[in-house]
């Protein structure tokens, strides 16, 4: 006996071997692969098809790994594989840093800068909905000397590396069984959380610190140490600052666990429980109700749900751009599997195990945890809830409780596994449906690690563009705000100088007389007049982004007749006698548009 496990052993070792080799090979291809010289459309581009094989492979043996020792082994084989996983993620979320990317994020993380920029400019917090996100990177950017851009791009690694060491702790505390345990282990150490990983965005920092919050209460209820509740409480009041809406989930979490405390042959060992339903609230209450912005989003939230207000629901936005683009089947299914595959695996596996725990309590074969149970009902809430907010416009985007959901799918997929090969005793042709679930299991774990690689970044197989953003287009906005101009409005094509001025000069301490924006108009009037200046009466400032030029072809090249903008008419901005060009860097480049009209 002892010799057919050191022979296994050595077996799950030699594997281990051959994941480090196509580890080494991945690191040593973005080691070779020259950093980025400008904006790119997507960073999987930037690397051969050959080094996201080696990455995903290094991935998949490392989850081969952990299994065959849960399965195979009383070793510590699972070791090497779980260092392949994080050493793998490690090397996809940094990949920005790899590619020297100025910064790696649109839209509100560059707000965000600016707010704690407010901070460092003021030394205040008031008024601040966010106050613990900003404060971190203040304190980080002035201990460490790191510009806060820098900082930004750093903090969601830090995150991250909680957010999976938060969760093997957790199982830790959940399952006595080590086959439970590492059965479980490779789903909940894959990179599944998306952009959370990679963004600095209150909401994705709350995410990744919910695995502590829950590892922490598990560990309050099971033992009397009182160093744990007092941790718990410190990182529940953390939680709920760092965003009001997962304040709000954190609250439904606690109230289901409360609830699943008493539902029939659910088995509860806990010590006395810490009343956290009243704690969450009144944290949340006692801070939020501070903020006219939080009041005004619960009546909109409200008269949507009663049908007193709100506007299209992202399936009817999804179902207008289908009617009015009309692309083929194949381009819908690519679209929603790489951006909804995560989810939908997740989800459809995890109501699987509910299906079987359902079956197992009305059998009486079992009890179930309460932890269990209740991490089930949170799965069913936040996978439902995520659907409804894709079906009503409830300001929130489907997305969020979504990150919620996979949080409880990922530890309830292994546990599935583990009911189907170790609990539920196969009346006919066990050892077949015992294989056909092994191979089930194997499957679900390559579709899940390549969807995770494909899907920490955004690319153009989900109809999206890279959120990296390059100095030249900070250089342009400073330029801008340098620069006075005599121009009454500035039009945009894919660049949002007010973003960049939030993270140049802050929200509430920059400049106030930022000049007005507005969309440029689609293919820039050319379809309508001759001159683009024979729209307008007054001079407008065009600025537009490398970015804006390869959109489209790049991102929706079978559909030219939907594009805003062609190659063709940027190239007629050069040869438009009211178009002059008055910056260009390479990367921005900023056209004054005189006009023409009397």
């Amino acid at each position: 006996m002892h010799r057919e496990t050191c022979n296994e052993d050595t077996l799950l070792e030699k594997a281990a071997l051959f994941g480090v080799a196509l580890l080494i090979i991945a690191v040593a291809i973005a080691i070779v692969v020259p950093p980025a010289e400008r904006y790119e459309i997507s960073i999987y581009g930037a690397y051969p098809f050959y080094f996201w094989i080696c990455l995903v492979g290094a991935m998949l043996v490392g989850a081969l790994v952990i299994l065959g020792s849960a399965v195979q082994s009383t070793g510590r084989s699972w070791i090497f594989g779980l260092c392949l996983i994080l050493i793998s993620n490690a090397l996809l979320l940094s990949l920005p840093f790899v590619r020297g990317y100025y910064m790696y994020f649109r839209g509100d993380p560059l707000s965000h800068i600016g707010y704690a920029l407010d901070i460092v400019n003021s030394g205040e917090v008031f008024g601040n909905i966010y106050p613990l996100t900003h404060l971190l990177a203040v304190t980080l950017s002035t201990a460490t000397g790191w510009e806060l851009r820098t900082v930004a791009m750093f903090l969601p690694l830090v995150l991250s590396v909680l957010y999976f060491g938060a969760m093997f702790y957790l199982l830790a505390r959940l399952f006595e069984c080590r086959q439970q345990i590492l059965l479980v282990l490779p789903f909940t150490m894959l990179p599944v959380m998306g952009r959370a990983h990679t963004e600095f965005r209150p909401f994705g920092f709350a995410v990744l610190l919910l695995t502590l919050v829950l590892y922490l209460f598990v560990a309050s209820q099971r033992t009397s140490a009182i160093g744990f509740r007092v941790a718990f409480v410190v990182t529940l009041v953390s939680i709920i600052l760092y965003h009001p809406l997962v304040g709000i989930f954190t609250i439904g979490i606690f109230a289901i666990w409360f609830l699943s405390r008493y539902i029939p042959r659910v088995h509860t060992s806990d010590l006395t429980p810490t009343n956290v339903v009243s704690i969450s609230a009144v944290i949340f209450f006692t801070w939020y109700s501070n903020f006219t912005g939080i009041i005004l989003r619960f009546d909109f939230v409200y008269e949507s749900i009663f049908g007193l207000g709100g506007g299209n629901s992202p399936a009817d936005n999804y179902t207008q751009t289908v009617n009015e683009a009309s692309p083929p089947l194949i381009d819908i299914v690519r679209v929603a599997v790489f951006r909804l595959g995560i989810e939908f695996l997740l989800f459809a596996l995890g109501f699987a195990f509910i299906a079987a725990m359902t079956y197992i309590l009305w059998k009486g074969r079992s009890n179930v945890g309460t932890f269990i149970f209740a991490f089930a009902m949170a799965l069913a809430v936040f996978s439902l809830g995520g659907l409804a907010f894709l079906l009503v416009d409830l300001i929130v985007p489907h997305e969020r409780p979504f990150q919620i959901g996979k949080i409880f799918a990922t530890i309830l997929v292994g546990r599935l596994f583990y009911v189907l090969l170790k609990q539920i005793e196969w009346p006919l042709y066990e050892s077949k449906i015992r294989k056909s679930v092994g191979v089930i299991l194997i499957v679900t774990l390559i579709l899940l690690t390549g969807l995770s690689v494909s899907g920490a970044h955004l690319s153009p197989v989900e109809a999206e563009s890279n959120h990296q953003i390059t100095e030249m287009q900070f250089s342009s906005a400073a330029w801008m705000a340098e620069h006075d101009t005599t121009a009454d409005t500035y039009l945009e094509a894919s660049f949002s100088y007010y973003r960049y001025s939030h993270a140049l000069y802050g929200l509430r301490t920059g400049p106030e007389d930022t000049p007005s924006f507005q969309r440029s108009p689609d293919h820039f009037n050319y379809d309508v007049d001759t001159f683009m200046g024979s729209n307008y009466t007054n001079n407008h400032y065009l600025l537009i982004s490398h970015r804006a030029r390869i959109f489209y072809p790049e991102i929706y090249p079978r559909f030219q007749e939907n594009w805003r903008f062609t190659p063709e008419e940027f190239d007629r901005l050069e040869q438009d006698r009211t178009v002059t060009r008055t910056y260009d860097n390479g990367d921005q480049t900023q056209y004054l548009i005189e006009g023409e009209i009397e």
